[in-house]
Parts: C-alpha cells; sequence; structure tokens
C-alpha cells in the first residue's frame, strides 16, 4: 500500500512564463473567433486545444507531495507530462508553521499620490530545521482555514506544529502592557 499524501496549492499564475502563456493563450482565443467568425471551424476546432495547453501552462499548478511509505517529499509543479520535482528524503522535517505575510498593491491613477494597500494572508508549511528548507503546504487569506490546514496537516503527518502568527500576536499584547 503507497501512503502518499498531497498538499496542491492550485494555480499560482506566478512569473513571466505565467505571463507570456496568458497572453498567447488571449492569442489563440481571438484566432479561434476570427476563425468562427469567418466560417472556418476546422481551423476553429484545430487551434483550440493550443489554446487549453497554453492556459495550462500559464495556470502553473504547484504543490507537495509526501510519500510517507518511502520516507520521501518533493515540491511539485505539475506540467504536460505529469507532476514534476525532485525527491529529498522526509524525516528531517520536523515541524508545521503557521505564519501570516504581506504583500503591498500601489495603485497609480492619480498621478499626484501613491494609493497603497497592503494584505494579509497566511502560510502553512511544513520545515525541515537541519537544512533549512520550507515548503508551502497552503496559503490562505482566512486565519482560521489556514489553522485548520495546519491541524490536519499536523495529524496526517505526525509532527508538531508552532503557529508563528500567534507568537508575535501574544508578543506585541505582552509589549503593549509594560
Amino acid at each position: 500500500m503507497n501512503k502518499t499524501i498531497n498538499y496542491s496549492r492550485g494555480g499560482q499564475l506566478t512569473g513571466a512564463k505565467s505571463l507570456i502563456f496568458f497572453f498567447v493563450g488571449i492569442f489563440f482565443f481571438v484566432l479561434i473567433i476570427f476563425f468562427l467568425i469567418n466560417g472556418k471551424y476546422l481551423p476553429a476546432l484545430l487551434t483550440l486545444p493550443l489554446m487549453a495547453i497554453t492556459f495550462f501552462i500559464a495556470a502553473d499548478f504547484k504543490g507537495v507531495e509526501i510519500n510517507l511509505e518511502q520516507n520521501k517529499i518533493r515540491e511539485y509543479q505539475i506540467t504536460l507530462l505529469g507532476r514534476a520535482g525532485d525527491w529529498m528524503n522526509y524525516q528531517h522535517f520536523s515541524r508545521i508553521n503557521l505564519n501570516q505575510a504581506t504583500f503591498e498593491i500601489n495603485d497609480t491613477w492619480n498621478y499626484n499620490e501613491i494609493h497603497r494597500e497592503q494584505h494579509s494572508y497566511f502560510i502553512v508549511e511544513i520545515v525541515n530545521l537541519t537544512d533549512n528548507i520550507k515548503l508551502i503546504l497552503g496559503e490562505h487569506r482566512d486565519y482560521n482555514t489556514a489553522l485548520e490546514l495546519m491541524k490536519t496537516a499536523s495529524k496526517q503527518l505526525k509532527l508538531e506544529t508552532q503557529n508563528k502568527f500567534q507568537e508575535r500576536l501574544y508578543a506585541a499584547k505582552q509589549r503593549r502592557r509594560r
């Protein structure tokens, strides 16, 4: 029996490769519309798989796969040929962390001022303290969803947890009390 656990992060849509393939996919979409308008149904039908493939590549699906039976773990990327990623020894992964991260959006619609929005999200990651490796199991905007993922993964993988977000929150409250 092969005991494999997958944590899919879904489509990432990040990086230049995703952007290029997204625009190529848009080009194929416009080309299909052009063919259909002009009554060229066969070229439209033949272009459809190309559009699907380019959008699939642009989506950039990623995740973490853990084979408990063979003590292996890998961060994978789904390609047209299946999952690709290098396997590592799972034994050194000893903890699951929950942490908060932020990103900023700069909006420059008005030339006189820049409007900045800061957003936060929560990251659940499995950690190898020996080799300082962190693999992301999931990213969520909702804290409770991320906390549930951390608890579920901890039970499945029998690893300890560390809620770094709660630790920082507690430390900040302690500093305010002084």
